[in-house]
């Protein structure tokens, strides 16, 4: 069903909006609508849409995934692991560098040289949790007896790559939403599904819920053609 919408942009307008939006963001849309400008509109504003509609599940991935990660964490290094010196000795520099600016972060919210660790984990970007599943933390962090730790309902004969692969496509996508680039052009129905999957590897009943209460589906079917 294609995305029915109740205006038509006068030239004006449409020069207008293209002129303070800018051509650089909006070039993209018009080569997919074959420069057709009211048509690139409308994929503008899906792009918003299925945007938003992507949000909700998009978010409780990462909620989940970080509690989830810090929990092998907290298992291997301790409940205070953000400041454990083998965790840290553990760390490649880009994440060692990321998590001493969440620290300092949260040492100027909080006023106290040792915040609260929930604090931290809330705190550390998405790019920092799935670096965690990368392959140079597979022997530190014991991820080949550990990643059913982290995702308990994970498929027999599969390991931290199969959860690496898919969450890191997910940061990429949850990215591009965050900075408001277009997603339209993207196979977003597969990386949908791939957020379900995780979450169910997770948690069936979080996945459950996300599912039923996200509309993608139905804004995805609305994409103008």
């Amino acid at each position: 069903m294609a995305l029915q919408d109740p205006f038509s942009l006068t030239p004006d307008s449409l020069a207008a909006i293209t002129a303070r939006v800018s051509a650089a963001r909006l070039r993209k849309y018009y080569q997919a609508a074959n420069g057709d400008g009211q048509l690139a509109m409308r994929l503008y504003r899906w792009n918003c849409s299925i945007s938003q509609s992507l949000w909700w599940p998009l978010q409780t991935l990462e909620i989940a995934t970080r509690n989830s990660i810090a929990s092998v964490l907290t298992a291997r290094y301790g409940a205070n692991w953000p400041h454990d010196p083998r965790f840290l000795a553990n760390l490649g520099k880009e994440d060692k560098d990321s998590l001493a600016d969440t620290l300092s972060r949260q040492r100027r919210a909080y006023g106290r040289a040792w915040p609260p660790v929930d604090a931290m984990v809330s705190d550390l970007s998405l790019g920092f949790w799935v670096s965690m599943l990368t392959r140079k933390y597979d022997v530190p962090f014991g991820w080949a007896t550990r990643i059913k730790m982290a995702f308990p309902n994970l498929p027999a004969g599969c390991n931290r790559q199969t959860v690496y692969r898919p969450l890191e496509d997910i940061r990429i996508l949850r990215n591009r939403i965050a900075h408001h680039e277009p997603i339209f052009h993207l196979m977003l129905d597969i990386r949908y599904g791939e957020t379900v999957r995780l979450l169910e590897w997770i948690s069936p009943a979080l996945a459950w819920y996300a599912q039923t209460t996200s509309d993608f589906l139905e804004v995805h079917e609305t994409k103008p053609v």
